[in-house]
């Protein structure tokens, strides 16, 4: 099993969250092209205002300038977010065994 073949598959969480309730309003995984970006703004279309980073699929999925704010500001939230789950993710994982070579899972201990 070769570990470097999982790098050329890349694929990118795109979250859309609420600025007032904190909470995850849609999810789409994908590539960081225009199509990813394009699914998760079809699965909230009635939003009165988009705020994101400078990332250029954005540009081509949210045509009207006035519905979208671009700046770090206005991302902190979801940053917030990204990074807490990085955390608790983190501790779940095991610090002995980052990732096997073997194809066999090892056997527990007795």
């Amino acid at each position: 099993m070769d570990i470097r073949s999982k790098k050329a598959n890349k694929a990118w969480i795109w979250l859309c969250f609420s600025k007032v309730t904190k909470k995850i309003l849609a999810v789409h995984i994908g590539d960081r092209g225009k199509h990813s970006a394009k699914k998760l703004i079809e699965q909230v279309p009635n939003m009165k205002i988009y705020c994101t980073d400078d990332w250029d699929a954005y540009n081509s999925v949210i045509s009207d300038p006035w519905t979208r704010e671009i700046g770090k500001r206005n991302t902190q939230d979801i940053e917030r977010f990204n990074l807490r789950m990085r955390m608790v993710l983190a501790r779940l994982q095991r610090k002995t065994i980052k990732f096997s070579n073997s194809t066999f899972a090892p056997k527990p201990k007795q």
